[in-house]
This record gives structure tokens, C-alpha cells and sequence, in this order.
């Protein structure tokens, strides 16, 4: 949020809005968006943000927390961190939640491992092409929901059994809760400065299905007049002859458009990413 943030010094350039989205796909895969002066759709959910001084970030409040239908007497602030891979949640909020979703699975637990990050993995059979985890809802002021779609971290062994961890990390480092990527994934995630909201919507980070943008349109610029020079001297008309010379199709070359130049568009400079990192803090 601070002033030499990118999404600050496109704003102040009136360049587009103090606003800026983040798509994230798959978890595994690493594919995401990011689009500054987004401001989200219509149709999207809501927090507000809650500030945090002296260090401005994204943080909002967790009013309810459900696992497999069960409401647990969990209640947080916890900073929205897209630079932060796995969710981070301290004591007494890491336990109720592990220990919840622990209880519905099914599925044989396997020791703790050291070499493994993760507390709560379990094993499944082999052949086993997919397999089921209780839904885990997050509730937050003003009443919006949003479902973690896809909180497990898998591994695929050589017989085709796989292994699956809950991809939640206690807080004992970072001393307080963070939302990483593997919570936002599945969804395009709106950080909307101006109005000091959160938003979010399900999306694949490629097709557009929501409803219309509340982004302002771009500003009109003015094109400066186009230089005045004195035009070259004529050239003869070139020879002709009675057949054009052959093309070979290997050596030819076309204009490709934009190619792969980056395009504004909604006052969004969207940019496909292979990695998620941000450069507004």
C-alpha cells in the first residue's frame, strides 16, 4: 500500500485506479493473473480491509469458520498475503481447524514426518483417481463466504497412490495468521484501495464470467498533431515483369499483430505470470 508501490504510482499518474486484482489458478501449476486498476465486477463478495499501522497491508476479520458443516469458535484477523505459498494460522485457530477436518477424513492419517512441513497427511489407495475432503468455509465481516477450493497439498507416488497433506502451516515463525496462495486459489481476488475493500469471485483466470465491470473507462487522451515534412521525391515506377518471382513459405514472414506486447484494456495492465509475485509492497 505504500506510495512507491506500482499499483500507487499508476493511480497518481492517473493512469487507472487505485485498484489491482490477482487470479489465481491451480496451486500446483502456478498460472495467475494480475490486472492493475481493477476494481472487480458487480457480482463479486466483499470484506472490508482492515488497517494496520504503522505497516499498511491487506488484512480483514474471520468472523466464522465451518469444516464439514461444523461451525468452530473461530474468530481472526488475517492478512491476505499473495507472496506467501501456504496458509499460516496461529493457536487456538490452527488446532480447531486441523483437528475439525482431521475428524471427517476418511482416509488413513500417516505419521508425522519431519522432512514434511505438513501435520495432518493421509494415504489413499492405489488406482485411485480421485478422492473426497470436507469443505472448509471461511466467514467474514458483512456475511460473505468464501470456500477453499483447494486447501490439500498432493504428491503421486510410482504405484499410482497418492498422498495428501491439509496445506495448513502453524503460525510459530510469522506471529500472526496469513492467507496464502493455496487459499485464493480458484479465485480472482480484487484489492480495491480506493474503497478499502477485499473482493472475490471463482474464476479459472482465463474465461470471464462475471457480470459487468465496475472499472471506469480509460481517460481520453489528446494525440499530439502529427509532424508536418516535406514529402520525398518520387521514385519511377519499378520494372515489371511477366512473373513473380517464387515464394518460399519457410523463408516468408507475416506481421504478427501484437505479438506478445503487453496490452491496457478496462485501465487493466493484465499480465499472465508464472509466478505470483507482487511489487506493491
Amino acid at each position: 500500500m505504500k506510495d512507491y508501490s506500482v499499483p500507487s504510482v499508476l493511480a497518481k499518474a492517473n493512469i487507472t485506479a487505485n485498484s489491482f486484482s490477482m487470479c489465481f489458478g491451480n496451486i500446483i501449476d502456478f498460472i495467475g493473473r494480475i490486472s492493475f486498476g481493477d476494481r472487480g465486477y458487480t457480482d463479486q463478495l466483499e470484506t472490508p480491509l482492515v488497517p494496520i499501522e504503522p505497516n499498511p497491508t491487506y488484512a480483514v476479520n474471520v468472523t466464522e469458520v465451518t469444516v464439514g458443516g461444523d461451525i468452530l469458535e473461530i474468530q481472526m484477523l488475517a492478512l491476505f498475503d499473495t507472496g506467501t505459498s501456504f496458509t499460516h494460522l496461529l493457536e487456538p485457530a490452527y488446532g480447531l481447524l486441523t483437528k475439525a477436518f482431521d475428524d471427517h477424513v476418511t482416509d488413513k492419517r500417516r505419521p508425522i514426518d519431519p522432512e514434511i512441513p505438513f501435520e495432518f497427511c493421509y494415504d489413499t489407495s492405489p488406482n485411485i483417481t480421485s478422492f473426497k475432503f470436507p469443505r472448509v468455509n471461511m466467514t467474514f465481516v458483512g456475511g460473505s463466504k468464501l470456500t477453499l477450493r483447494d486447501p490439500l497439498f498432493t504428491v503421486w507416488n510410482e504405484d499410482d497412490s497418492a498422498m495428501y497433506c491439509l496445506a495448513i502451516l502453524k503460525s510459530v515463525d510469522f506471529k500472526l495468521n496469513i492467507f496464502g496462495q493455496n487459499l485464493m486459489s480458484g479465485y480472482r481476488i480484487v484489492f480495491d484501495r480506493e474503497r478499502m475493500i477485499l473482493g472475490w469471485k471463482r474464476s479459472d483466470c482465463f474465461e470471464d464470467e462475471s457480470l459487468e465491470s465496475t472499472t471506469p473507462p480509460p481517460p481520453e487522451i489528446e494525440a499530439p498533431p502529427p509532424s508536418v515534412s516535406t514529402p520525398p521525391p518520387l521514385l519511377p515506377p519499378p520494372a515489371t515483369s511477366a512473373t513473380p518471382p517464387p515464394m518460399d513459405p519457410r523463408n516468408s514472414t507475416r506481421n504478427s499483430g501484437t505479438g506478445g506486447s503487453a496490452n491496457l484494456s478496462h485501465l487493466a495492465a493484465q499480465l499472465l505470470l508464472l509466478l505470483p509475485l507482487l511489487a506493491f509492497l
